[in-house]
């Protein structure tokens, strides 16, 4: 119509898009606030269906952009309107697939990220909904370098609790369930009952598990004081993650025992997959060493024709990997090892080994304590913190309300402001010692100023202090035999029947100081390491001794040569010197079987002192040729202590024994050898093959002739070589006879584990004629400078790179 000098378009509201469609979301939103969502629903389609792009034949022009760019933020609010509403309607089925389109268009809308999140926890896909979140953080992190926000971090808290808030609209609230069983020793109480706080830990290990759907899985290393609650998180993280996914949990928990066999842990985790295996693999697994260690323990180790040397240890933590990485090709894995703060070097080193590889599917939790650390430890930790997956957390105090959500938990009742701010002074938000407090409050109704001293092992002796004495007696000889302790053994070792040490235990077990393993009813377990060193600490150190000799005098024929040792050790001067020496001995060959030099080196060491000290000649040369070999199984021969050489020797001359003089010899000729000192070396292989032709002993004529043969191929003397070797070679009396002896102490040297343990004459070498005519020396793989790294040179050796 015409108005003054122009035309005028008059239109009513809902003739005009833009107006219509402000009128119908405004008209939703009343809706939605009357519960009136499936009303405000349908609007919203309606209204969104009628939506056209604005004017697209003006685009590029200023007043059209800037309208157009309002009418999409419009449109774009409208649609998560309307997300939201059908989510609420129960919807979440059909909008999984409309919420992932929405995303990719829009990657910065939090709002659509948390909807997704929402939908798809709905489904029972948890795990998938967490990777969401996980998507979402990382895009903010790398688009625009913010972190998520309240909504996003709200939501993941409540994913990982379970919240009530998050289920279907109408249906039952149902508790999710691992889709398989655990294990007796991981059934227990509710997670999300058990864990009071710990939700950003919880979602940082919940976020290395997400990572193994795609790849490798994170190395989370949580750390903290004694008693902050670093197990309790643990656990907490792998039963959420089996309920939110279709994996295996396999633990392994390290002991502060010197006794405790050589990688412990990994026996435990290592025996959780046999049941994974079919029939023919745990056929071949069981027939090899890796797979009699963890089936049988320590004892059924065969003692090896050679002494361990690197390449066997690499081997051996090869073929571990292997086994778990075959496992997570059909599920995904996490391994959690606790309290690596005592874990032994070889099971260290596995760790490191394994995490190095980046497994995919194969996500690693470790706990320590946050201080002191032995270097071993310290260094795998370094190792670990340098892969890109590594995570660590540190468990810190409980807050205010933490404090009270315990104490309420305790007592059934909520505390006072002035309870809770008492505990917090005196405990330092310590979990374990907020805990032993609000049971003592549970008990008595006080902790007042005279009840409770400020200090943990305090708090201990006043929990056991209502304890009979036949009680505490019986824990005095539970916490000398570890944190692990088998009834029958604790029962003889305090001189009683078994029923009677189950009676002495029956109020330790009210107490909350012991615990019956539901996974082996004959042992018991302290319920925290803190009770048992609280109860060690009061031991005097004389019946501390009496105590250690009674469980080692009961241990004699178990076959625990390990625990026997420590205990004999612990006895202190109540145990004969060369009782104790010749177990620290047997305990060191097996920690040597299992690659534990760091153990077995500290065990032979103090087994030669203890020979030393009782006059034992003989016993002390065993465990001083046993130490050298560990040397040189871990560096070379040249390695091999100049001391501990002269030392050796001085036995061996005392004792006569040719063979063993050979022995050390040839380990000095060796090691000449391989430093490519020919001068020195060829002094000693002089010396030995003149001794080799005059003696009658096949190890003094073998070893002789080998050092001859080798020393001459070592300065170009490459025919006289040969002849030497090969008119030796047919005397297979010598290699025999050692491999008849492989159990004796002498076994364990260096050349004799090396060499007289063949048992074909092939492994001197061989010549043959090139094309052209010319003679080269063939090497077999039995020889020696091939055949083992500690024996090679250090430099590039002549062997194979001169023509004879």
């Amino acid at each position: 119509m015409t108005r003054g000098h122009g035309y005028a378009l008059v239109a009513q509201g809902d003739d005009v898009d833009m107006r219509y469609l402000v009128g119908r979301i405004a008209h939703a939103h009343s809706l939605h606030r009357r519960a009136d969502s499936a009303a405000a629903a349908e609007t919203l389609r309606d209204a969104l269906a009628r939506y056209r792009p604005l004017l697209p034949e003006f685009e590029g022009l200023a007043f059209r952009d800037e309208a157009a760019a309002d009418l999409e933020r419009t449109i774009a609010e409208a649609q998560e309107f309307s997300y939201e509403v059908r989510l609420a309607l129960g919807e979440h089925r059909s909008l999984v697939t409309e919420l992932e389109q929405a995303v990719r268009r829009s990657p910065l809308d939090e709002g659509l990220w948390v909807l997704l999140a929402t939908a798809r926890y709905r489904l029972g896909r948890q795990s998938d909904a967490l990777a969401a979140l996980a998507d979402a953080r990382r895009i903010l992190a790398d688009e625009v370098g913010v972190d998520p926000g309240p909504r996003l971090r709200e939501l993941e808290r409540d994913i990982l609790d379970h919240a009530p808030a998050l289920d279907p609209p109408g249906d039952p609230v149902t508790p999710i369930r691992p889709a398989a069983p655990l294990p007796a020793r991981e059934r227990g109480t509710d997670p999300v009952e058990s864990l009071i706080g710990r939700t950003d830990e919880l979602a940082v290990l919940h976020r290395a598990v997400l990572a193994s759907l795609h790849g490798p899985g994170g190395i989370v290393v949580v750390e903290g004081e004694p008693g902050a609650g670093k197990t309790a998180l643990l656990e907490a993280a792998a039963r959420r993650a089996i309920a939110a996914a279709d994996l295996t949990v396999l633990s392994g928990r390290c002991i502060e025992d010197a006794a405790a066999p050589s990688m412990w842990p990994w026996v435990q985790v290592l025996g959780a997959v046999l049941p994974e295996l079919d029939r023919d693999r745990r056929a071949e697994l069981l027939d090899s060493d890796l797979g009699r260690m963890v089936t049988q323990g320590e004892t059924v180790i065969p003692p090896p024709r050679e002494m361990p040397d690197a390449t066997a240890r690499f081997r051996f933590y090869d073929q571990a990997a292997d086994l778990l990485e075959g496992v997570a090709r059909s599920h995904l894995l996490i391994i959690v090892l606790d309290d690596l703060q005592w874990a032994d070097g070889a099971s260290l080193e596995l760790l490191t080994h394994m995490a190095t590889r980046r497994a995919p599917g194969v996500t690693f939790f470790a706990s320590v304590r946050t201080s002191p650390r032995r270097n071993a430890v310290t260094n795998s930790l370094a190792t670990l913190a340098r892969l890109p997956e590594h995570r660590r957390l540190e468990v810190g105090p409980l807050s205010a309300d933490e404090i009270s959500e315990m104490v309420r938990r305790e007592t059934r009742e909520w505390p006072a402001a002035g309870t809770v701010a008492s505990i917090a002074t005196r405990t330092g938000g310590n979990a374990f010692f907020v805990r032993e407090l609000s049971r003592i409050l549970a008990d008595r109704g006080s902790i007042g100023d005279g009840a409770v001293p400020a200090g943990v092992r305090d708090v201990v002796r006043e929990r056991m202090r209502p304890l009979p004495e036949s009680t505490t007696t019986i824990l005095d000889a539970a916490a000398v035999i570890g944190r692990r302790v088998d009834i029958a053994v604790l029962a003889a070792a305090t001189d009683r029947t078994v029923d009677m040490a189950l009676d002495a235990l029956d109020p330790a077990v009210v107490a909350g100081v012991v615990d019956v393993d539901p996974a082996d009813p004959f042992v018991v377990t302290f319920d925290h390491d803190l009770v048992r060193e609280t109860i060690l600490h009061d031991i005097p150190a004389t019946r501390a001794y009496r105590l250690h000799l009674s469980v080692a005098d009961h241990l004699e024929t178990s076959g625990q040569t390990a625990r026997l040792a420590n205990h004999l050790w612990a006895a202190g001067p109540l145990a004969d010197r060369v009782r104790t020496a010749r177990a620290i001995l047997s305990a060191a060959r097996i920690a040597l079987r299992s690659f534990s030099f760091e153990t077995a080196e500290r065990q032979l060491a103090d087994a030669a002192g203890l020979a030393r000290a009782a006059g034992d000649q003989h016993l002390e040369l065993d465990a001083v040729t046993a130490l050298l070999a560990t040397h040189v199984a871990r560096n070379g021969y040249f390695a091999a202590d100049a001391e501990l050489l002269r030392r050796a020797r001085e036995l061996g001359e005392a004792s006569r024994d040719a063979a063993m003089l050979a022995h050390l010899d040839y380990a000095r000729f060796a090691a000449q050898s391989q430093l490519a000192d020919t001068r020195k070396a060829r002094l000693v292989a002089d010396d030995l093959r003149t001794r080799a032709q005059r003696s009658d002993d096949p190890v003094v004529r073998h070893l002789g002739m080998q050092a001859a043969g080798i020393d001459l191929f070592d300065r170009g003397h490459i025919g006289e070589s040969f002849r030497v070797l090969e008119n030796f070679r047919t005397d297979r009396l010598a290699c025999r006879w050692t491999a008849e002896r492989s159990d004796d102490d002498r076994s364990w040297l260096p050349c004799a584990g090396h060499h007289t343990a063949c048992r074909s004459p092939r492994r001197t070498p061989r010549f043959r004629r090139d094309r052209d005519g010319s003679r080269r020396t063939d090497h077999v793989s039995g020889d020696r400078h091939l055949r083992h790294d500690c024996c090679r040179p250090r430099r590039r050796h002549r062997l194979g790179t001169r023509r004879g």
